[in-house]
């Protein structure tokens, strides 16, 4: 996608969802996206193997056996 379809497409979907735009905004938002593409390439151009995780799954620490937890409301 080129700069002026990017700045097109901003605008459409801007206007879709009945969010005020200028041409100045346009431009700084494509600009972020083009950021983000950049990002985004260097992710995927990074091989992963199938025993990679991104990262780590969140497990709670069970509450501790000593303690007392304040009733919830």
């Amino acid at each position: 996608m080129n700069d002026n379809d990017l700045l097109a497409y901003i605008k459409a979907g801007a206007a879709i969802q009945g969010i005020p735009l200028t041409h100045q905004r346009a431009v700084a938002v494509s600009a972020h996206f083009k950021v983000a593409q950049g990002i985004a390439r260097t992710v995927q151009s990074g091989e992963l193997l199938p025993d990679d995780e991104p990262a780590q799954l969140y497990c709670p620490t069970p509450f501790p056996s000593g303690l007392k937890r304040e009733p919830q409301p």
